[in-house]
């Protein structure tokens, strides 16, 4: 280690060269292994009062490190950062014979072990343990800034002839070991509010048009949200308890919304003017009413107030009317399994049939009720 004398501008510069063979293993790092430091800020034991009300704040920290930079003025140009960490590998290693774990370069770590309870009770929890926490906080003078991040930026290049098996620009993984699941909440992201203003876009993919950048997925293989597993769950997205003024879901022509499916630019489930639903080749299409009893119509065709009277069509199909009756008129009372009720005229081009027997139509002075034969409630002779 050298130890270089302090010149203008800059403070502490340490310089090592390390060879050999690590010494016995050192402090805890990581669940499955320990790290062996090159340099060493070491607190062995901490049992300091640091009561927020003692210190006149509303919350108080105990760092064994603190890095306190204030900067500002004309002549201040450039980028600063309060810690910057710099890692290169410029030879390949003799890892190749090491666990998978024992290849890991990070530009930095940070590993919280709880091992004791923290004063909380059932129903009254206490105590909050993070790998890393961030704060950044525009005050009031701090105007026309271009972004805040809250908890930054993760630029990720995999240049031109390099090769790399799995990419990734943010990972959670639940480690061996992992076996209680949150009382309260579980969730592998959580995006809160305890402000007055909300977010506009939660998760926003790709940049506004005009402002730098591509599309961000793959046109041929890319894919918003993939499962490569095969599992079980309760739901897909739960919008249970949300509103939507618009479109809980909405595609370039499609819109789910709170009681309404809009598919494409003129089909409507629930209000609009056309929907088309099509079978596939040689198969059936079924549509469903209630399923348990119910008063009203299952399935309705209807005009709404207002509007045009139009009527209900089946082309090129007979309509065939199973376990029930079918019902032309303006009561709505039923016609009973196998009737035909009309409340007005039944106009048809073709014949009315009773069973194998066909009606026929007798014009004016042709009628004779001596030789007239009725079969099942039809003239079938005049």
């Amino acid at each position: 280690m050298v130890w270089r004398p302090l010149r203008r501008n800059q403070g502490l510069s340490v310089q090592e060269t390390v060879t050999g063979t690590a010494t016995s293993a050192s402090l805890p790092q990581y669940a499955q292994g320990y790290t062996a430091p090159l340099n060493l800020i070491s607190v062995t034991s901490d049992n300091l009062a640091a009561s927020a009300t003692g210190l006149g704040g509303a919350t108080s920290v105990v760092d064994g490190l603190t890095v306190s930079h204030v900067f500002g003025g004309s002549a201040a140009k450039g980028s600063r950062s309060g810690i910057s960490s710099n890692l290169t590998l410029t030879a390949a290693t003799g890892n190749s014979g090491e666990p998978v774990t024992n290849a890991f370069y990070n530009g930095m770590g940070a590993t919280v072990r709880m091992s004791s309870a923290d004063g909380g009770t059932v129903g009254t929890p206490r105590g909050y343990a993070s790998g890393v926490f961030s704060q950044v906080q525009l005050q009031a003078a701090a105007t026309n800034w271009a972004t805040v991040f809250a908890w930054g930026e993760g630029d990720l290049v995999v240049s031109s002839g390099a090769s790399v098996t799995n990419k990734l620009g943010f990972e959670i993984l639940l480690a061996t070991g992992d076996a209680v699941q949150g009382s309260n909440m579980d969730a592998a992201v959580l995006i809160g509010d305890t402000g007055s203003v909300g977010w506009t876009t939660l998760f926003e993919v790709g940049f506004p048009p005009g402002q730098g950048g591509r599309f961000p997925l793959d046109a041929t293989n890319g894919q918003v949200m993939w499962f490569p597993q095969s599992g079980s769950a309760k739901n897909g997205i739960n919008f249970s308890n949300v509103t939507f003024s618009n479109c809980a879901m909405q595609t370039l022509n499609n819109c789910i919304g709170n009681s309404t499916l809009a598919v494409g630019s003129t089909g409507l489930i629930g209000v609009g003017t056309v929907f088309q639903a099509t079978a596939a080749t040689n198969d059936n299409l079924t549509v469903k009413g209630h399923q348990a009893a119910a008063a009203g119509p299952t399935i309705a065709c209807l005009n709404g107030v207002g509007s045009v009277i139009e009527p209900c069509e089946i082309q090129a199909a007979p309509l065939i009317v199973t376990n029930g009756g079918l019902l032309v008129s303006s009561s709505g009372n039923d016609p009973g399994v196998g009737n035909i009720t009309a409340s007005g005229n039944i106009t048809a081009n073709g014949v009315f049939k009773a069973g194998s027997n066909s009606g026929v139509s007798c014009g004016t002075g042709v009628f004779n009720p001596a030789t007239s034969v009725v079969s099942n409630g039809i003239i079938t002779h005049c």
